[in-house]
């Protein structure tokens, strides 16, 4: 299990998530985003580890635009791998967010957050792009 720990940009409350999905936990581990909900106030974020490239306020955009750029960055990162198990799980993590992309509520704005992460695992699959 990870830990997850973010502040939700709507009401300012600290969430603490924990991970157990192994999709889930092999994106993080390969800096791809999750969704998850706010305790509080049930906003829906993308949470990946904490970075100085994505400020504290989250990176917000429609749904839509999101899973396309986390889709494209799927179907780079699958080309150039040189293993097999690595290339599937990218294509899988493509389709999922291309899916998600298609079923996304036009307009629908969320935030794209830096959390804190324990109990990261070290990388399964390699970073290759």
């Amino acid at each position: 299990m990870v830990g997850v720990i973010f502040n939700c940009p709507g009401c300012r409350m600290a969430c603490i998530h924990g991970v157990t999905s192994a999709d889930d936990v092999c994106s993080l581990t390969n800096l791809l985003p999750v969704r998850l909900a706010c305790w509080h106030c049930r906003r829906e974020s993308l949470v990946v580890p904490r970075d100085h490239a994505v400020p504290s306020e989250g990176i917000w955009d429609t749904l839509q635009a999101h899973a396309d750029r986390i889709a494209d960055a799927c179907s780079r990162r699958a080309v150039v791998s040189e293993d097999e198990t690595e290339r599937r799980f990218f294509l899988k993590m493509e389709w999922c967010w291309r899916n998600a992309a298609a079923r996304s509520i036009p307009h629908h704005r969320l935030p794209l957050v830096g959390a804190a992460m324990t109990g990261l695992p070290m990388p399964a699959i390699r970073r290759s792009a």
